[in-house]
């Protein structure tokens, strides 16, 4: 996963330059990434605003630089794993008898393990998102997004996860399920990505079927 761990590191160089340039032309956005101690210290005249700057600027790259290793180090543990060839996902349906909504609980089953995702509350697709919550658990199931990136940006260095995953597939250069999207868009990042998918769909809940290989 080369292409990936380089689109990474580039992203996460492109967020410092932005953030250092930021500090140097707005004062709010250096009081930040300022502490208060620092902060106050600038505001007395007690160090300069090249000073302030400075630790500011050091601030920025400590935090990135953790992002990045943290980044680097789930693209390791994902290309580590077994690339998933069958997942099955169920999705249930609970009343909530005080408010008459409904929360959504996934189940997606991969290989021996077992990762749940749920959601409550009103305003956006709640089976998409309990099944976001569940299939980013899963690394084998991650590993297969993160290849089909990885291939895309040998491709183009600076294509989106959305252009050549589909939407749905996350901001950022690592590709990722989003919530909320509607499970149709989820399941078309698994066809993008070399799968087939067959539901089933009932009163009670849905269940997903998802394979690599001859049908």
């Amino acid at each position: 996963m080369k292409e990936l761990r380089k689109a990474v590191e580039k992203e996460i160089d492109d967020y410092i330059n932005k953030n250092i340039d930021a500090i140097n032309k707005n004062d709010e956005i250096l009081k930040h990434w300022s502490t208060d101690k620092k902060w106050d210290l600038f505001q007395k005249g007690e160090i300069t605003r090249e000073k302030a700057i400075e630790i500011a600027t050091k601030r920025i790259e400590r935090k990135y630089h953790k992002y990045l290793d943290e980044k680097i180090e789930k693209i390791n543990e994902v290309q580590s794993t077994e690339e998933a060839k069958e997942i099955c996902i169920y999705i249930s349906y609970v009343k909530n008898r005080s408010y008459g909504n409904y929360s959504v609980f996934a189940e997606v089953v991969c290989g021996s393990r077992v990762y749940k995702g749920n959601a409550s509350g009103g305003g956006y697709d709640k089976e998409s998102a309990a099944m976001a919550d569940a299939l980013n658990e899963c690394n084998s199931i991650l590993k297969a997004l993160y290849n089909a990136k990885n291939e895309a940006l040998k491709e183009n260095c600076d294509v989106s996860s959305c252009e050549s995953l589909g939407y749905g597939s996350g901001y950022g250069a690592v590709p990722y399920f989003e919530s909320g999207v509607g499970d149709d868009c989820l399941m078309r990042i698994f066809k993008k990505i070399g799968y087939h998918v067959h539901v089933n769909y009932n009163r009670n809940g849905n269940t997903y079927i998802i394979s690599k290989g001859d049908q």
